[in-house]
């Protein structure tokens, strides 16, 4: 007769799952609404539930249930397989003591710290040291987890299983010259005049537009909220709780529009997965690169996209009649379209924005690296920029810190954007030719049929498919890059008249 039962590992999985949680809900507080002089206590206080969890996650009980169950032959399918995906995640866990669980908690926080005073001050050399101290705390744990693979693809799995900097390089080097090339084309173009965005648009009505944004695409405000932080995140907090929050900013349009479905597209992900058993892997999401698969699609495939802007346009104009009112919808469809080389990612269009992502990973292959020096990286941001763009940043806000991402040490989470673009592309093909006038539908805020694609193909996998897995069973192939070229010749051949 077997010690424990596939019940003693749901409840010891939801135990863990709401200590994580609140964890979460302090992070969150810490981005949203945390007084500027509590990081002390909130590093503390954060590092010190970190090592609670670790405890729990590493006990003997634990690794005992996880034992017994893996051999339970009354498990069904599923159950074997939430089983072992918890032992790949306990064998990664158990590399890592209690302390330095805490001590990375710590830098983490602190880190963040660190990055919003630098970025307010635009200077980076505030957040230097804190940076150096968490890339080697990082080099430390993949060490810890798995010696005999590249520091940096340890980091990468976390992200997406089984992903290779070997394999980024290979896409990365296909996309680049496709790219190059549509580039060269729009730019031998006459410009398109974007400054119709960059007029005045008050907050409280950008805030009141974005909010319907999310109704409307199907984001559950009774399980879920929207707020403001300096770089706009989704975070799931617990069972049913779901937050997002944007950037608003008075003179351009674009901050909020795409944040809100940036970030809607990855809630909508998490509220669709919390129909299963929350806490295990058949409730979680399959990889990051999938997370931004569904972040991409709505932003830009649906976001960016004609119909969707024939079901809400005239509801922006009556916002703000004074700067729209004369700017025809297909003009308008064009200037949020536009491709320009700019320095700020997050306000890239989906031409340029894979640059953004391959200097990223470019760096980040760098400061794995044992010689490399944290001191250079705005000088080789600088020297990156230039390389792909023809642009450099004016200060350290808009180049080496305009992003969240290192102080909260998320190294390989970059190269997730493209991957997820290129997912995106493909889903969103399979998803038109498998809904019969889905464009039309969208024009008519009928969301509902694409959501049940969705939830069909990607939300109710969980994490017990493999990004080629959910991929290969949605589309029939794997992950192909064609997908998206040519959505993007399409797509700007037809605004830029190629």
């Amino acid at each position: 007769m077997n010690k424990y039962n596939y019940q003693d590992y749901l409840d010891f999985n939801l135990k863990i799952s709401d200590l994580n949680g609140i964890s979460s809900l302090l992070q969150w507080d810490q981005e949203v609404f945390m007084p500027k002089e509590s990081m002390n206590g909130r590093a503390r206080q954060i590092a010190g539930i970190s090592g609670i969890i670790h405890d729990l996650y590493t006990s003997q009980y634990y690794c005992d249930l996880l034992n017994n169950l893996e051999n339970d032959i009354s498990l069904n399918k599923t159950q074997k397989l939430n089983v072992k995906l918890s032992i790949k995640d306990l064998q990664r866990k158990i590399c890592l003591t209690k302390e330095f669980v805490e001590e990375l908690s710590s830098a983490i926080s602190n880190s963040y710290a660190a990055w919003e005073e630098a970025r307010s001050k635009k200077d980076f050399k505030i957040f230097s040291p804190f940076l150096k101290n968490l890339i080697a705390l990082k080099k430390k744990e993949a060490e810890f987890i798995d010696k005999s693979k590249e520091k940096y693809d340890v980091f990468l799995n976390e992200y997406d299983a089984g992903l290779k900097s070997s394999e980024l390089k290979i896409i990365f080097e296909n996309l680049k010259p496709q790219l190059i090339s549509l580039l060269d084309q729009i730019e031998k173009k006459e410009k398109i005049d974007i400054s119709i965005t960059n007029k005045s648009y008050p907050t409280n009505k950008q805030w009141d537009f974005g909010i319907e944004v999310l109704k409307e695409i199907g984001f559950n405000f009774n399980s879920g909220r929207q707020d403001i932080s300096t770089h706009p995140f989704t975070i799931n907090i617990g069972e049913k709780d779901i937050r997002v929050t944007t950037r608003i900013v008075e003179n351009n349009l674009n901050e909020m529009i795409w944040s809100c479905l940036h970030e809607g597209g990855h809630a909508l992900y998490e509220q669709g997965l919390q129909s299963k058993t929350y806490g295990i892997p058949e409730a979680e999401s399959c990889s990051l690169s999938i997370h931004e698969s569904q972040s991409r699609l709505w932003e830009n495939h649906i976001g960016r996209g004609l119909s969707f802007w024939k079901l809400n346009y005239k509801k922006l104009q009556d916002l703000f009649p004074e700067n729209l009112i004369d700017i025809e919808l297909n003009d308008f469809y064009k200037i949020i379209n536009s491709v320009s080389k700019e320095l700020i990612r997050t306000n890239a269009d989906e031409l340029t924005y894979h640059f953004h992502v391959i200097i990223r990973f470019e760096i980040e292959q760098l400061l794995f690296q044992d010689d490399f020096n944290v001191d250079n990286l705005p000088e080789i941001w600088e020297n990156l920029y230039f390389k792909y763009l023809g642009i450099k940043p004016e200060n350290d806000e808009n180049g080496i810190l305009q992003d969240v991402h290192w102080a909260h040490g998320s190294f390989g989470y970059f190269p997730t954007y493209t991957l997820g673009s290129l997912y995106a592309a493909q889903f969103y093909e399979h998803a038109k030719r498998n809904i019969e006038n889905l464009e039309q539908k969208i024009a008519n805020g009928n969301f509902s049929e694409l959501s049940e694609w969705l939830k069909s193909y990607i939300y109710d996998k969980g994490r017990l498919y493999t990004s080629e897995e959910i991929c290969i069973s949605s589309t029939g192939e794997s992950l192909n890059s064609q997908y998206f070229i040519d959505y993007a010749k399409k797509k700007y051949g037809e605004i830029y008249a190629l």
